[in-house]
């Protein structure tokens, strides 16, 4: 569908939310929580934000008749002062002394987009560089209010342009390097929906693929709230009773809302978890029609933002089962809302009701982000299949003409109805401002057809019956924080009940796809750990929080740039071969299974049947009858065991970006670079047949390619060729297309292999006779720039020592790599492996191809325990700055007032103030001065 201006209309997904509200509502989880259970999370002014009644004292002295004291306000909705002034300035590479310049709004915003990712499911690195936009509505300017109270003298360089309003979504921006347009905005009290507007027609008209909207309120000034206070729309108790016949005004509130929107169609191609889908979004102004003055809000207006939207998505009203009202509790106000509603969507008694709602009577009036809240409900409401009743409602204003329109206020908790054909569940959503912007959406339901996961894999069409280990990353940009992460997870882990062994093998698949899929495994600090259950992954949590060892974790400290660009595969030579080598993964992986069969039938065909390689490998019971260190059958079951390695690298996307090979592993990465096939590597491995066989069985045909290098014995010799000639006519024969276009290092010349360097029988008879020039190799990697990370293709390490040298002794300025090993001899193989593999890759695109490799069972039962899987956990430290003049002047309320004697001390009928009075005035002084300086040092 589209509008008059050819704008589709395109459906937008809500995919990721992030907020913060009173009530230490962190997370969507939370919300629901509340929401569900009716708890009011409202409180009185917290004692150490402001105190109006002592910030007030000088006008209530002269408020004879006691009104102004009433108009006071004592209550609302506040986070807690521990959720606006605790920061991470390092995180976002910030000093100090800036980030404490920043708006508290600004600042939240930054630690709450994290959250945000994590929601969704998207790591930092997926974001940054994409045509995000960033909508933002803020309302308050309450850091404003206390950067100006504070003399000049103590405000930094920062504070001028850290607070202006403008940062509000340009801090996002920047941080995370996001490209789409960029607003910050305040229509009062509809300025985050105004944001969802905004981010919805930039998805619609193609200036971005993604949107962040959302919108900020925080309370910290005691001038503000005063002016509030005066208006008198404001609840005397601090409530919000929308709709009821007692409401009197509004309770105001902080809180925080962000969203991820997607157009729907990307959002499904990409397999986002997708809350609800927004039908359309509309945003108007009242003009001056039908209003009596500029803050009162016009029911024409109103109609016609609801015949507009309605309209032109050719909507049946019918279909709308509840709204979500801006419902903020004032008398007037409210029955101008409901009426409008009823008469638009205008259900006669034999209709079903429209039900009426607002989440104020829960959070609060969060002004700014008061759209984007009601939204949150909404959302949830449709991802829960369950709208959540309206608080602190007694009996219907009697303005409102709710049996004429059939309308009713949601007073408990309602499931979804069933309804038929199956048709989607919609809802709308009022938002209006202040100032006479109103704005409404309609929100319905999403319904998949498929069963969501979030990588279905396979086996390759092999089935291995195996222990299978799952990998599991924790990241993030302190130690502090990482051990606090994994406390929190330990403590969510231990919550959830799973009494079926297979059901709990998917369980931590999931959560190990949890983590290296969805959230962010790139910062400096990891912890690494491959389990096999739940009670092992318990266990090794503890042991990395009390620093014991225990295998099967791993606790790095890396560079936080993507590693896996620069990969150097190096293949050992002979020697690191040890009994039952490979025979875990064997049994696990069924692609290296898939390899060693392959390698074993061309063995078979050129060694005279005399040994089976799968038997030496596979199946020999014991490490007595072993003959893995016999030469002729170590090298090719060395080169069996380094291929079937790189295949399974390759096929989780970990590829080299060079070549290296020491010794006698020059065929197995001759090979890989896609300089033979398999058939001539293995030909030319070391064979048991006597000279003349190997001229008739090996080489005929070749002859000008290929010659016998060494003649061990009358039945032992080594064949070569010239890999840089050798033709392979078939591309289908090369090991792989991208491992061909590595840059490939020689340990017998010392350097890189070009077209001028002759690789024939002269060259292998080099490398069966001279010195290993491996470290001149090593040097011209270093001197080339072509590797940041060496990762030992190898059934045990035996390179990183001489690797760690070379870079010891060219005294360059580099950094140390990365030095990995594949295999360990006689450890567990896939705990090597997947560690190494966990070391490696920053690239969730990595860790979603290793998932593909594996057979993956969907979560049918417990799906809902990810509701709550731990968000990031920040290393918070206090960020606040004020100077002590402001904080005198907010924090009134510090002492407690001392009533000094007046008209009762009469001396003769004559009232005197008495001599004591001084010094007590004097102490009070002191006391409060005193009191004030000891809290600036404690800040």
């Amino acid at each position: 569908m589209s509008t008059g201006n050819n704008i589709s209309l395109e459906p937008i997904a809500l995919i990721g939310i992030s907020c913060e509200f009173a009530g230490d509502i962190h997370s969507p989880n939370d919300l629901w929580n509340v929401l569900k259970e009716s708890r009011d999370v409202g409180s009185r002014i917290p004692i150490d934000r402001f105190d109006l009644e002592s910030y007030t004292a000088h006008m209530i002295n002269m408020d004879n008749n006691g009104q102004f004291r009433e108009k006071l306000l004592r209550r609302g909705y506040f986070m807690s002062n521990h959720q606006w002034d605790m920061f991470e300035s390092s995180f976002f590479g910030l000093s100090d002394a800036e980030a404490a310049s920043i708006d508290p709004c600004h600042r939240l915003l930054m630690l709450k987009f994290i959250h945000l990712l994590d929601d969704v499911g998207y790591s930092v690195e997926k974001m940054s560089g994409t045509k995000t936009s960033v909508h933002i509505g803020q309302f308050s300017t309450d850091y404003a209010i206390t950067s100006a109270r504070m003399r000049p003298e103590h405000r930094s360089r920062f504070h001028g342009p850290n607070t202006l309003l403008y940062n509000a979504s340009t801090r996002l921006s920047y941080h995370f390097n996001l490209h789409g347009p960029n607003v910050s905005l305040d229509v009062a009290c509809s300025s985050s929906f105004e944001a969802l507007h905004m981010s919805v027609q930039c998805l619609r008209t193609n200036e971005a693929d993604m949107a962040v909207c959302g919108g900020v309120n925080g309370i910290f000034a005691p001038e503000n709230f005063l002016q509030s206070s005066l208006i008198g729309a404001q609840s005397s108790d601090g409530r919000s009773r929308s709709f009821s016949a007692d409401a009197n005004g509004y309770a105001k509130g902080d809180g925080l809302g962000l969203l991820l929107l997607k157009r729907l169609s990307d959002a499904e191609r990409d397999g986002d978890r997708i809350y609800c889908i927004i039908r359309d979004v509309l945003s108007g102004h009242d003009g001056n029609e039908d209003k009596t003055n500029f803050v009162v809000p016009s029911p024409v207006g109103q109609r016609r933002l609801l015949e507009n939207i309605y309209s032109r998505n050719n909507f049946d009203t019918r279909k709308i089962l509840f709204v979500e009202a801006h419902g903020t509790g004032t008398p007037v106000g409210d029955p101008i809302e409901a009426n409008c509603l009823g008469q638009f969507f205008n259900r006669s008694t034999l209709d079903p009701p429209l039900l009426l709602g607002s989440i104020k009577s829960n959070s609060g009036h969060t002004e700014g982000t008061a759209g984007v809240a009601s939204l949150i409900k909404v959302a949830l409401s449709m991802y829960h299949r369950g709208i959540t009743a309206n608080m602190h409602f007694t009996s219907l204003n009697p303005k409102i003409e709710a049996q004429k329109y059939n309308l009713h206020i949601l007073q408990n908790f309602l499931p979804f109805p069933t309804l038929p054909n199956n048709e989607k569940i919609a809802i709308g959503v009022n938002s209006f401002g202040m100032g006479g912007t109103t704005t409404h959406a309609i929100i319905e339901e999403y319904q998949s057809n498929k069963i969501t996961s979030i990588e279905n894999g396979h086996a390759n069409g092999y089935h291995i019956k195996s222990k299978q280990y799952f990998t599991f990353i924790f990241s993030t940009k302190s130690r502090q924080s990482l051990n606090d992460q994994l406390i929190e997870f330990n403590h969510w882990l231990e919550t959830k009940s799973i009494d079926d062994l297979d059901d709990d093998q998917t369980f931590l698949q999931r959560i190990s796809q949890q983590l290296l899929l969805r959230r962010t495994i790139s910062y400096q600090y990891l912890a690494i750990f491959i389990s096999l259950n739940r009670q092992q992954l318990r266990e090794q949590i503890n042991a990395f929080l009390t620093e014991q060892p225990s295998p099967g974790y791993s606790n790095v400290t890396r560079p936080t740039k993507l590693l896996s660009e620069k990969i150097c595969f190096v293949f050992s030579g002979q020697g690191p071969q040890w009994w039952a080598m490979g025979r875990q993964l064997y049994e696990s992986e069924p692609l290296f299974n898939k390899w060693i069969h392959l390698i074993d039938e061309e063995m078979t065909k050129v060694n005279n049947g005399e040994w089976k390689l799968l038997e030496e490998l596979i199946e020999k019971k014991n490490e007595e009858e072993s003959r893995i260190n016999d030469t002729n059958i170590a090298q090719p079951a060395l080169f069996a065991i380094q291929v079937a390695l790189t295949a399974l690298l390759v096929s989780w996307n970990i590829y080299p970006s060079t070549i290296v090979s020491h010794s006698a592993s020059d065929q197995a990465a001759a090979f890989v670079a896609g300089r033979l096939s398999l058939e001539e590597t293995v030909r030319m491995l070391a064979v048991s047949m006597s000279e003349e066989e190997a001229q008739n069985k090996l080489l005929k045909g070749i002859e000008h390619l290929a010659c016998i290098a060494v003649v061990v014995n009358s039945l032992r010799l080594v064949t070569t060729s010239d890999i840089r000639r050798f033709p392979i006519q078939d591309q289908k024969q090369i090991f792989n297309p991208i491992c061909a276009q590595a840059k490939y290092y020689s340990s017998v010349i010392g350097d890189k292999i070009n077209d001028n360097i002759p690789v024939d029988g002269q060259y292998r008879w080099s490398n069966v006779r001279q010195a290993v020039r491996f470290y001149d190799a090593i040097t011209s990697i270093i001197k080339d720039e072509v590797a940041n990370v060496f990762l030992e293709i190898s059934p045990h390490p035996v390179l990183a020592t001489p690797i760690r040298e070379c870079y010891e002794l060219t005294n360059q300025q580099q950094s140390s790599p990365l030095i990995l090993s594949t295999l360990k001899r006689k450890e567990n193989e896939q705990i090597t492996l997947l560690t190494s593999l966990a070391q490696l890759t920053t690239s969730s695109h990595v860790w979603k191809q290793y998932f593909h490799t594996h057979q993956i069972l969907p979560m049918k039962n417990h799906e809902e325990y990810f509701d709550n899987f731990p968000l990031y956990k920040f290393h918070l430290s206090s960020c606040w700055y004020e100077s002590k003049d402001s904080s005198i002047q907010r924090l009134a309320n510090r002492i407690p007032t001392h009533p000094l004697l007046g008209i009762h001390h009469k001396i003769q009928d004559a009232i005197l103030f008495p001599a004591v009075a001084y010094l007590e005035l004097a102490t009070a002084a002191c006391q409060q001065l005193l009191l004030s300086s000891k809290e600036d040092d404690q800040q």
